[in-house]
Parts: C-alpha cells; structure tokens; sequence
C-alpha cells in the first residue's frame, strides 16, 4: 500500500465533548488538521480540543493504563503497550493490522533533497577495482554506492557508505613557528603561538590531528567573521606511531563563502596536563600540505569517516548455489563465486554508461571524477557455470544483471534464463545487509529486531514474506543515517509458482557485526531448461531528521 494512502487513511479527526480527553493527553502517534505528532514532537498545547468527530482507526496511548488504544464501535479498546521510542509505522500496524509502505520510497519523501550526483574511480588492483556513485544532499551528506569488480569478474554492490560532504581537494596549510614533521603525517609543535593558516570556500571545516595524552589545545580564528573556537588534541591514550586520525568538526554550516582561518596552539589543556614533557599541538601534516583539514561542502564526497550504512563485506546482488542436473555427482558450487575463487561466471561483457555514454576503464581510471551528471548504468551480461566445471561443458544460465544510480538511489535489476535443466540447493535473488555500530535496529515489513554481536550466528526463520526493509539507530533522536530495500516477494520467491513457505525469508546476526535478510530463492529445486526469472531491487540511503517518524 502506498505511503499516501496509508495517510490518507491515518487521517485524524476529532470532537470537542467532556468525555474525551484533550490533544494534551495523547503520548502517541496521531494525526491532527493534516500534521504529524510523536509524543508531543510538535509542543501540541494541553488546552487545544477536538474539532471532529473520531472515526474508526483512529489511536491514541492512554498513559493510565499505558497501552495504546485503537477507535473502533464508539470505544476506545486496548491494544498492547509496545515502547513510545518505537516507529510510527509500528504503533499503526500494531494498531490497525495495516501493513508498512516501500521504505525506499518513504525514505525518499523524508531525505533532503538531491543537490548532484557523480561517479568517480577510487580502486586499484584488477580484483578490487571500485567505482563509486555518489548522490550529494542539500543538508551536506553524500550517500555513496560503491560498485567493486569481483573475482567473478561481475561488476557488484559492496556497500553504500554515508558521511559529510566534504571537497575532493582540500586546501593547502602554511605553518608559521617551530613545528616537527620528523615523524609526518603526525607533526606537532610545543610552542605556544605557533600557528597553521589556510583559506578555503565552504560551509565549514574538519580537523584532522593525532592525539595522546600529552596533547593540547588549538584557538580555532575565522578573519571574516571574527569567530573563534577552542578544541583539545588531548586523548586518554598513551603514545603510539600516531597512524590514527581524529576528525573534530570545527564550524559548520557557515553561509556558503571565502573564509581565512588561523590556528593558534595555545598550551596545554587546563583539564588535562600533558603526561610527560611540554604539551604538544597535534596536526596530521605532510609536506604537501592538504591533510590537515577537510572543507565541508554541498557537492564532493563523503568524509574520510564515512560508514557502511549497508554492510560492505557481504554480496548483496544475488548468489546462487547450483549445478547441471545431468550430473548429480557434481558439487554444489556459489554464483557469483564466495572468497577469491573465480570461474563461476564467464563471458561477461560489462558497459558502463554515464548518461547514455558508454566509458571504456581506461578513461574512468584516468579521471578523478565526474560530476553533474543524472545517472550510471553498469550493464553486464554472463553465463553463469558450477566452479567444477573447468572445460566449461556445463552452461548453467545466461544472466543480465544491471546497476542504475541516480537521485533516485539504486535500482538493480536481473534476469535469468536456465540453458539446461539446473538444480539449485539454496540461493536468493534479493537480500539486505545492515552492519553495527551505523544500526542498532533492522525492520523487515512490520517487524523490528534489535542488532547484536551474538557469540555464535544466529538465524531466525520469519513466518511472512514483506518487500521491504530498513536499517536505523533509534539511538540517534534527532538526525541519523537510515538506508532502505525494497524488492518484489513474487519475483523473489516466484509465489506465481509455488507457495511460500516459513523460512522463505529469514534474518541473520553474524558474528562480525552485520545483520541480513534473506529472501530465499531455489530451496533443493529443479530449473527446466528454458525457464526465465526475472528480479527488480531497489536501494536509498540518507539522513533524515527523525529517526523515530521511519
């Protein structure tokens, strides 16, 4: 059901009379002339009335005996008492029964608007060649979808990175004083009134320095305006080789402008006396001059502590276990090829378009980046064989499979047709990976599961089949990072061909901090020759202001 009709239908409408109480005495999720109030998100004034008649579907949480309550026949009747901290979807489906709209598409209505799109070529290596296609946000974060070349030789997605947008090229520092680069990037200075100076055009800036615990303290000053601020390097860590970065937002959301700003080292910090000999002022500095601080910007890419919103060592296109049915005695094999064994796909011709032309790997290899653009295809066809297979007698299927991203986010879609009769044990043509500490929460349909390191994995089979699913920190109550997947469950379990069966989806809490869902595909079955599937999935990442309203 689409996001609208579910508003429509949560539509909220209220009468004035003695018996019922007041907006002031609803905690919940409602809505109220067209707006949306969470647990008095919005200051709803105790005094302001209904000015309707309730009709049924209407909720409310009643804090007397803490439960939610569901409008239906003219009473109030409890429904559960699920957590005020839980989603708005949540409360209504616990409510009502209803189900939960594509959270791509929800993600989308919520996200700041799309400002640019890019693509540029951040991988050396021919195994680990990656591309990465960027999509930069009005309120200054990038989502990046990084498409990397595997042993198979595919082209797929490994992980789609968040951070603030920050500038390709950072600006050059001048240092004035006595500093020490003898052990750079790591330089430092124990003198007071040293300084380190640059200019930049931006909305602000990023620090980056090392720190130990005989760190001290910089006076951040910006010429144009006069502001000021103070930041210590001091760390409750003991001196090492001083390869860690520490990334201190200085100013943000500045007007968008030429600044000069100068760094003073000023001594130690007051709260923390350096543990041995004279305070230092940590910098990362290089005789080129540009590690020092990252410009905050709306077009560029993501900061250099930009995380995995959608977990990256995980294959989240499709895999397949499968073997030639004429030869039972053949071993399952994985298509695309799990680890670093190749040969599973073959004859694949791979064509990158950046709006509708095509770029050949030399051309992309030599460019940094490209910019203002509206969409990038990878479009690849193959032939899929069992890893056992060397002569190559076996074809199992040809595959297309494609990688679209543009404002819109990532659209992948597949299609599969058996050459020969093929036996699969197990597979998926859909899945969706989120990884800790960027989540604590995955939500699949109208389920929420809280994430994990287990000591051991844990798979949980689920009783229903949903098209789509989230990844959140409900930590995180003003704004975070929350990516969304959405997929169609008739193609991804072929429901127009059989049932579906418990276990069809599952989840799992992997031990290396990743969480996934799994629709499963090809459970112990035979594909006739001739037999075609077909897949269409769909990814979003971003920030949006409030996780609770997912």
């Amino acid at each position: 059901m689409r996001y609208t009709y579910l508003v429509l239908f949560l539509l909220l409408s209220f009468v004035a009379t003695a018996q019922e109480p007041t907006l002031g005495n609803f905690n919940g999720a409602y809505r109220y002339k067209g707006r949306l109030y969470v647990d008095g998100v919005l200051g709803v004034p105790s005094d302001v009335s209904y000015s309707a008649p309730l009709r049924d579907g209407a909720i409310r949480y009643n804090p007397g005996p803490g439960s939610l309550q569901l409008w239906k026949a003219n009473a109030w009747v409890d429904v559960g008492a699920p957590p005020l901290s839980d989603s708005i979807k949540s409360i209504w489906t616990q409510t009502s029964g209803g189900d939960r709209s594509d959270y791509v598409d929800r993600l989308k209505s919520m996200s700041a608007p799309v400002v640019n799109n890019y693509i540029r070529y951040i991988g050396s290596g021919d195994a680990q060649q990656i591309v990465a296609c960027g999509i930069n946000y009005a309120d200054g974060y990038t989502a990046e979808y990084r498409i990397r070349k595997s042993t198979s030789d595919l082209w797929l997605l490994r992980g789609i990175y968040m951070g603030r947008t920050i500038l390709v090229n950072p600006p050059d520092v001048a240092l004035n004083g006595d500093w020490n680069t003898s052990a750079a990037p790591s330089t430092y200075t124990t003198s007071a009134g040293a300084t380190f100076t640059f200019q930049f055009m931006g909305s602000g800036f990023i620090f980056k320095h090392y720190s130990d615990n005989r760190g001290g303290i910089f006076r951040f000053t910006i010429s144009e305006t006069g502001a000021t601020k103070e930041v210590s390097v001091w760390r409750n860590n003991a001196p090492s080789t001083g390869t860690s970065i520490v990334r201190d937002v200085i100013f943000e959301g500045l007007k968008y402008a030429t600044y000069t700003v100068t760094a003073t080292f000023i001594g130690a910090d007051p709260n923390h006396a350096p543990s041995s000999g004279p305070a230092r002022g940590w910098i990362r500095y290089t005789p080129t001059g540009k590690e020092t601080v990252d410009i905050l910007a709306i077009h560029g890419v993501p900061s250099g502590d930009a995380v995995d919103v959608v977990a990256e060592n995980t294959i989240l296109d499709f895999a397949i276990s499968a073997r030639p049915a004429e030869v039972p005695s053949m071993a399952f094999t994985w298509i695309p090829a799990h680890g670093a064994v190749s040969g599973s796909t073959r004859s694949v011709v791979t064509q990158i378009v950046v709006d509708s032309v095509s770029l050949n790997m030399s051309t992309l290899t030599s460019l940094e980046m490209l910019t203002g653009i509206h969409k990038v295809s990878f479009q690849q066809s193959y032939t899929g064989f069992n890893e056992n297979d060397v002569p190559g007698n076996y074809p199992l299927w040809s595959g297309f499979i494609s990688h679209s991203i543009s404002r819109e986010g990532l659209e992948i879609t597949h299609k599969i047709r058996m050459l020969r009769d093929v036996t699969t044990s197990v597979g998926y043509l859909a899945m969706f990976a989120g990884k800790m500490p960027t989540a604590n929460k995955v939500i699949f349909g109208v389920q929420e599961y809280a994430v994990a390191r287990p000591a051991a994995e844990i798979q949980t089979n689920l009783p229903r089949a949903y098209g789509s699913a989230a990844v959140v920190d409900d930590n995180t109550i003003s704004s975070g990072f929350v990516a969304g997947f959405s997929t169609n469950i008739t193609d991804a379990h072929q429901l127009d061909r059989r049932a579906y069966i418990v276990g069809d989806n599952y989840f799992t809490q992997r031990t290396d901090d990743i969480a996934k869902f799994y629709w499963r595909f090809g459970r112990n079955t035979l594909h006739p020759a001739g037999t075609v599937y077909k897949i269409r999935n769909r990814f979003y990442a971003a920030r949006i202001f409030d996780v609770r309203a997912l």
